[in-house]
């Protein structure tokens, strides 16, 4: 009502507020409560001072970015030795660029340099090594299964993320140990790699 006498809006009244509150219980909660049973929903204090509610909120939305980017990045390295190459392109950008051991130390741009090594994977029915964005070790052929350990998610803003990891990738002969960061960026409402790191950490372990 305060703010009607300044707004100039006509539904800044009585009538309009019990007609907007009355919606809020019928239509609003009912919504409210089903996700709450779910555990998906949130409370935030929006009376608290403009910077308490901005902490708040960005204590409450983090962790769910983070876990969005994380399984992201799951869904990549999973990608590679199946060979999925309608799975990889909608995870990463046209223009990624990336330092890892296939590119010999140089900065490569652009998706088709992994493209290749995709193609390879799929052609052998998803088998292969998978040591970083391509098939990997080309030597191995058998199928492979890359697990992050102790990954760490920093995000720079709403819309960048940094994960860093070390990556085992294990095969039927050996497993291999890999540093590896990637750079994630959302794009239309998608979670795509544009940059990635990736080098050896000297450790490999081979099954009894």
């Amino acid at each position: 009502l305060e703010r009607g006498k300044t707004s100039g809006r006509s539904d800044d009244n009585v009538t309009a507020i019990k007609k907007r509150f009355r919606t809020f219980l019928e239509s609003t909660m009912p919504v409210v409560d089903h996700f709450a049973k779910q555990g998906k929903v949130r409370r935030i204090c929006s009376s608290a001072p403009i910077e308490d509610v901005f902490e708040d909120t960005k204590r409450v939305i983090s962790p769910i970015v983070e876990a969005e980017v994380l399984d992201a990045n799951r869904r990549l390295l999973a990608s590679i030795p199946a060979g999925d190459l309608d799975a990889y392109r909608a995870l990463t950008s046209d223009d990624m660029t990336c330092f890892e051991n296939e590119t010999l130390g140089l900065r490569v741009e652009g998706r088709e340099f992994h493209d290749f090594y995709l193609a390879l994977a799929a052609a052998r029915g998803g088998k292969g090594g998978a040591g970083g964005s391509s098939a990997g070790d080309k030597k191995v052929a058998a199928a492979s299964q890359s697990t992050m350990v102790a990954p760490s998610v920093r995000l720079l803003g709403p819309h960048t993320a940094i994960v860093s990891y070390n990556r085992l990738v294990q095969t039927a002969g050996d497993t291999k140990v890999y540093a590896e960061t990637r750079v994630w960026s959302d794009e239309d409402g998608s979670w795509r790699n544009v940059h990635f790191h990736r080098s050896s950490a000297g450790r490999e372990a081979r099954p009894e």
